[in-house]
């Protein structure tokens, strides 16, 4: 039918490998109920049950205390920094808490808009790791004698290489159709806003260049005193100036 939405090859990579799962699940199933019975089928759903459970749990922790390092890192406002009795970012689980409900109310965790939303997703964790490559080769074309690690270009960076290009051709390809054109708009406008509020936060809160880059000695020095101290921003002086 011509309505019916193509997937494309990141997609058909995913399907395929939920095919097997799944394939293997029933088959697994199948010789469960002959040999124990139903009782096999209602212990395997609490524990597949307790497995998603366990995931959200996961993810809730996770985030918030990601975005509690990040407040105190001076990347996001200090009201994610602050924790209860019990160490617990309690505003980034507020945070993330209003996200999951606003995506309930609108009707996106159905199983197409769940579906879009995850590939949507998909396309900001290959930026992710595109950025990181990029970060790797900078850092390592200017900083080639650091003290303590060998931050030379293996093979002149072409791993590196590699992976931005196979990233770029997996975002390309990330689906067909309108379901592509979706996924973008979702991409690049959660993008805008976040490339808007980068924008805000370092120009108009912090006050300072948006590309003034910060010293690599200073942030080892910094971590090292963290470590050694067990504390965060500890303030750590020294001479060279930032390049």
């Amino acid at each position: 039918m011509e309505n019916q939405r193509k997937l494309g090859l990141g997609s058909a990579v995913s399907v395929c490998v939920g095919l097997i799962v799944a394939t293997s699940c029933l088959l697994l199933l199948g010789q469960g109920m002959g040999l124990a019975g139903s009782g096999f089928i209602v212990s395997l759903g609490i524990v597949t049950l307790l497995a998603g459970i366990s995931t959200a749990n996961t993810v809730l922790g996770s985030v918030s205390k990601i975005l509690s390092g990040m407040a105190q890192d001076d990347m996001m406002p200090k009201i994610f920094a602050k924790k209860n009795k019990n160490a617990i970012p309690v505003a980034g689980l507020v945070l993330i808490f209003g996200g999951d409900l606003v995506m309930m109310i609108t009707g996106f965790t159905q199983s197409s808009g769940l579906a879009t939303i995850l590939l949507a997703a998909s396309c900001f964790w290959l930026t992710s790791y595109i950025l990181v490559n990029i970060s790797v080769l900078v850092l390592r074309k200017k900083y080639p004698d650091m003290p303590g690690r060998n931050k030379k270009l293996t093979f002149f960076g072409i791993p590196q290489i590699l992976c931005i290009v196979g990233n770029i051709f997996m975002i390309w390809h990330i689906a067909e159709g309108d379901t592509r054109i979706l996924v973008y708009k979702i991409f690049f406008g959660l993008f805008a806003i976040l490339i808007a509020y980068s924008v805000v936060w370092v120009k108009v809160i912090k006050k300072i260049s948006l590309f003034q880059t910060a010293d690599v000695h200073e942030m080892n020095l910094r971590c090292k005193a963290e470590a050694e101290i067990g504390i965060k921003n500890t303030k750590v002086i020294i001479e060279s100036p930032l390049v």
